[in-house]
């Protein structure tokens, strides 16, 4: 058997698992699962490794295309940003091993990693609400793209499927498990409609 087939056919038998544990999760009622499933999935076929719990984005070479054809718009931290249906304004930060929560077990960063919290103020500048959706990434200096951590099961006051109402801000938290080591970074987000790419200096 040669090493594609091997790939596909593990790839296969994972995703065939996964499904399972999203029926049982689904009836569960359980996010995490949920968030797990999507996840593991989207691992499976992208060929992404996520060694440590870090959750690394793998870009195409199509997405290194168009990325390398935007406009990068630098930002700092308390800058409001405008995207197509959001204003943001970056409140503060904070790195820890290990989350705080009123409610439920507080979440433990994996070997080798860390948490970066970040505060966010966010504005709804369409004229009908909508929930919010963490269509954000953190990046390295090398280009390096970390996805969001599952807020659910690890702190209590986050945005996504915070309803934002028009005209009026709302204040929340998105989380990034990252590389213990990382010690410069940004918040990066494309602005729909453009070729805009806003990176917002975090660290």
């Amino acid at each position: 058997m040669t090493e594609e087939k091997k790939s596909n056919k593990n790839k296969t038998i994972l995703a065939i698992a996964f499904i399972v544990v999203f029926i049982i999760g689904w009836f569960s009622g359980s996010e995490y699962k949920k968030y797990q499933l999507r996840k593991g999935l989207r691992d499976a076929f992208s060929g992404v490794k996520n060694d440590g719990g870090v959750d690394i984005q793998k870009e195409s070479k199509q997405e290194k295309k168009e990325m390398a054809e935007k406009e990068i718009i630098e930002k700092q931290k308390g800058d409001i940003v405008e995207l197509a249906t959001i204003n943001i304004k970056v409140e503060e930060i904070e790195e820890m091993k290990q989350t705080t929560r009123e409610y439920g077990s507080p979440g433990v960063a994996d070997e080798g990693a860390k948490f970066v919290l970040v505060k966010l103020s966010v504005t709804n500048t369409t004229k009908a609400p909508f929930e919010f959706e963490d269509s954000f990434v953190l990046i390295d200096e090398s280009g390096t793209k970390y996805n969001p951590a599952p807020p659910f099961s690890l702190i209590d006051d986050y945005l996504k499927y915070k309803e934002l109402q028009p005209n009026i801000a709302k204040t929340g938290y998105m989380i990034f498990q990252v590389p213990e080591n990382l010690d410069s970074y940004s918040l990066g987000s494309s602005k729909k409609g453009t070729d805009e790419y806003y990176k917002i200096k975090l660290k």
